[in-house]
């Protein structure tokens, strides 16, 4: 019997970073990694974000670094990126550097939060929590509908998987964004 090669899965903690985790894609990337490293024994993982610094990121940074002490496993490993919101801006813009350029290496990258970061990994995997911006647009600006609408549509043809968490928005991806189901 063949034995399977041990992963490098890389996901991006962004949202994390630069939102915290009392948002919905914040709790969820916590638990993710928490229950991924709990039934997961054999891969390992490096998280990687990029983030504006602020107060608050300070704090966010702290929880990362307090999730690896809680699970005592050596098999986390972090990479992320502080830069300021013009370079950020920039970064996403002309989708270069790519993380691996900077030293992130992975053999999947898990992007939980439906935004690719600049990457040259192929196995991507993406998670969409909601289009509410595309279902409700008289709660969004048009600028950011049509922004993130083609964003979501550039991810959903790079992704490998995607990844909804309810029916709805498997739904909805296949409506908005015509996808094999």
């Amino acid at each position: 019997r063949m034995t399977e090669k041990a992963l490098k899965i890389g996901i991006d903690i962004s949202t994390l970073l630069n939102h915290g985790p009392d948002i919905g894609a914040g709790r969820y990337i916590l638990n993710l990694i928490r229950n991924l490293l709990k039934v997961d024994k054999k891969n390992s993982y490096i998280l990687t974000g990029r983030y504006i610094r602020n107060d608050c990121t300070d704090n966010y940074i702290k929880i990362v670094d307090n999730l690896k002490k809680e699970l005592n496993d050596g098999r986390i490993e972090l990479k992320i990126f502080n830069v300021s919101r013009k370079n950020l801006n920039i970064w996403d813009r002309v989708k270069f550097p790519p993380l691996e350029l900077a030293g992130f290496k992975a053999d999947i990258l898990h992007c939980p939060d439906f935004l690719i970061p600049p990457a040259l990994n192929r196995n991507i995997i993406l998670t969409i929590h909601d289009l509410a911006f595309i279902r409700h647009p008289d709660f969004n600006f048009e600028w950011f509908i049509k922004k993130y609408t083609r964003e979501v549509r550039q991810n959903i043809r790079k992704a490998k998987m995607v990844i909804a968490d309810s029916l709805s928005t498997k739904n909805d991806i296949i409506k908005f964004f015509n996808t094999d189901p």
